[in-house]
């Protein structure tokens, strides 16, 4: 199976259907043929919806991975983090991984080269994937500090 229709399988992408008073995420067709759990949000405040509507207007995609369907997730060229929607705050939950396949890589060093690494599947952390990790990291946390 190939890493696309792999990534379909496994991930669920989001459009907004919503107010300011409360937001409903609604799947697209194409990802609920895939057996892909419904994720249950809870109520959202206007300021988490004010944060994620920040997030998609900077061209993030929110998505759910069936591994960890407590928590949304938001994906930009490549790049993913999960996010807790705790109280009135959106957080990232732990730490900015790879979507490699139908889970998420985290950047390891082995013998001595930077590397994203999910299960037996990996990507080697080149300077350009650097410095797409470093400017996913940095525009997420300025998007949801500020």
């Amino acid at each position: 199976m190939s890493g696309v229709t792999e990534r379909k399988r496994c991930t669920k992408e989001f459009a907004w259907s919503g107010t300011r008073q409360w937001l409903r995420i609604s799947a697209r067709a194409e990802r609920m043929e895939n057996g892909v759990p419904e994720i249950s949000f809870p109520q959202l405040s206007p300021r988490q919806i004010a944060k994620l509507e920040s997030l998609l207007r900077a061209d993030f995609k929110l998505v759910t991975f069936e591994r960890f369907e407590r928590y949304p997730a938001v994906e930009k060229e490549g790049f993913v983090a999960l996010l807790e929607l705790d109280g009135e705050k959106v957080r990232m939950f732990g730490t900015v991984g790879y979507h490699l396949g139908n889970g998420i890589a985290v950047l390891v060093e082995r013998a001595g080269k930077k590397m994203f690494v999910w299960k037996n599947e990996s990507v080697v952390a080149t300077p350009d994937i650097m410095a797409n990790y470093a400017r996913f990291k940095s525009e997420l946390d300025h998007l949801l500090n500020a």
